[in-house]
């Protein structure tokens, strides 16, 4: 029954951190064109390894900082987390 509780867990995870990536991915197309075609223009349809790559560089580089955008910064803070909580859920999962 726990091993249940954590896929749940595990899948709702995964599903908040596509959403917010996406909702990120959208913001960026809004608002700052140039970065978002620096990284290869990823959406739901584009979505390749080099941009999944490009994406994450992003994500936990800190080259986000310098945008000084409050909501940039929001979304990319709940990504680290969401991947934190997914690592760490993806540990303790028992076989």
């Amino acid at each position: 029954m726990i091993a249940f509780r954590l896929w749940i867990i595990f899948m709702l995870t995964t599903i908040l951190y596509l959403v917010i990536n996406f909702s990120l991915f959208y913001y960026l197309r809004a608002h700052y064109r140039e970065i978002w075609d620096q990284m290869g223009r990823p959406s739901l349809w584009n979505n390749s390894p080099a941009n999944s790559v490009r994406s994450l560089r992003f994500i936990f580089g800190t080259g986000f900082r310098e945008l000084n955008d409050r909501n940039v910064i929001r979304y990319v803070l709940a990504l680290r987390a969401l991947f934190a909580a997914w690592l760490v859920l993806f540990v303790v999962e028992p076989s």
